[in-house]
């Protein structure tokens, strides 16, 4: 099976116990998006929570799924708005 798009869960599945992205996985997931992937992160994190992992992934406009709704969002740290949300 061909995949697009990879939807990851943040705390304790993309992140460590420390909360952070080890390098080998960031590095595998930019490679995804180089090869064409999305990647989306899904999260019951506010927007803002979500927002440093999003530019450390380098996802530009990113999508996000937080507590059963869809965001995608422009990762400008002044300027965070939700685009469209369902």
């Amino acid at each position: 099976m061909n995949y697009q798009l990879l939807a990851l869960d943040l705390d304790g599945t993309l992140t460590n116990s420390r909360k952070e992205i080890t390098p080998s996985t960031r590095d595998a997931l930019i490679d995804i998006q180089k090869n064409g992937k999305k990647v989306v992160l899904a999260s019951g994190r506010p927007s803002q929570g979500v927002l440093p992992l999003a530019e450390e992934l380098h996802l530009g406009d990113y999508s996000l799924l937080q507590r059963w709704s869809y965001h995608r969002l422009p990762i400008r740290r002044n300027h965070l708005q939700q685009i469209s949300s369902k």
